[in-house]
């Protein structure tokens, strides 16, 4: 009423108080035990909403409070209250309609908590993620991304993810693969860093669809630079290696722990005789002359027992006309 003393209520009311209240104390403002802000600090009754409203006419809507019972069980409360006004608008009283949120609140901070560990795995993962529009513009980008092209967060996010990509059938190939609903698995990739360098990546990326139509996609970068550098310098190694192997004018060849060959070059072949072919068959044992080859055994033996590192043997090589070298 319009002292504030509470007049009526409602069965579920009492249920959400865990209380009667009692007439004979002339409860004010609300039937609860305890008020308290959503901070948890104390709200006494006489300063809650609804003593706001009997007191000035000011209406609450959608207004959160915990509301303490008895037995100390609290509930999140969602209150709307307003004034109830006679007809030359002096306030009469005021009607508080409420009810228990505890549930939806409890689900909201689920929610809120995974939305936070979503965002903490997309900003601070240690691989370069970024999203991408159904039209290639490129939509959020996370830390190591940015940090992987040197670019600020203005200058890569919101342009097309094309610009970005040194060669333009690769982004070509990639967009339309993603538009079809094909996953790309390690697809590696040339960037454009912001100090001019070219990045070399492997992408892993998925589509979003919703309703069937093609959204977004989701882009995992990992930087293989160095790995690059790496590959190829072992392969102009492996190049110069082969070249030198070829056009020694020694015979070099490589074989199993048994002594069978594994590889030979051409000078080999013509000391012995032999085609390429026939030496990949044969140990070094089977164009050894007989009084060479237990000598040239022992040694080998030891060798692949890790007893020697190397050895030097002199001993006659049989060819298939007869001849010895």
């Amino acid at each position: 009423d319009a002292k504030g003393l509470l007049v009526a209520y409602n069965t579920e009311a009492v249920q959400l108080w865990g209380r009667t209240p009692s007439p004979a104390r002339k409860e004010r403002f609300c039937g609860s035990h305890q008020l308290y802000h959503l901070d948890g600090s104390p709200l006494a009754h006489s300063d809650c909403p609804m003593a706001t409203a009997v007191r000035a006419g000011t209406p609450t809507r959608n207004a959160e409070v915990i509301m303490a019972r008895p037995d100390g069980c609290r509930f999140t409360a969602l209150v709307n209250i307003r004034a109830l006004r006679d007809h030359s608008g002096i306030i009469q009283g005021a009607i508080n309609c409420f009810q228990d949120i505890t549930e939806r609140k409890q689900i909201e901070e689920e929610v809120r908590h995974k939305t936070q560990d979503l965002e903490d795995f997309f900003e601070n993962s240690a691989v370069g993620l970024h999203i991408v529009s159904g039209e290639g513009i490129i939509l959020r980008a996370n830390r190591a991304e940015l940090a992987l092209l040197g670019y600020s967060p203005e200058e890569y996010i919101g342009r097309h993810i094309a610009e970005f990509h040194a060669d333009a059938p690769v982004i070509g190939d990639i967009l339309q693969r993603l538009s079809c609903g094909q996953p790309l698995e390690r697809y590696p990739a040339r960037l454009r860093a912001r100090d001019g360098s070219v990045k070399h990546v492997l992408i892993t990326s998925n589509s979003r669809f919703v309703d069937g139509r093609f959204i977004n996609t989701r882009c995992f970068t990992v930087d293989v630079t160095d790995l690059q550098a790496a590959n190829e310098a072992r392969q102009a190694s492996d190049a110069r290696l082969a070249a030198t192997y070829e056009a020694a004018i020694v015979g070099i060849s490589e074989a199993d722990e048994s002594g069978r060959f594994l590889r030979v070059n051409d000078s080999l072949c013509r000391i012995t005789g032999r085609s390429r072919d026939e030496l990949l068959a044969m140990t070094f044992y089977d164009y050894t002359d007989a009084a060479d080859q237990a000598k040239d055994a022992e040694l080998y033996a030891a060798q692949v027992r890790g007893e020697v590192e190397n050895y030097t043997i002199r001993k006659r090589a049989l060819r298939p006309d007869g001849s010895v070298r």
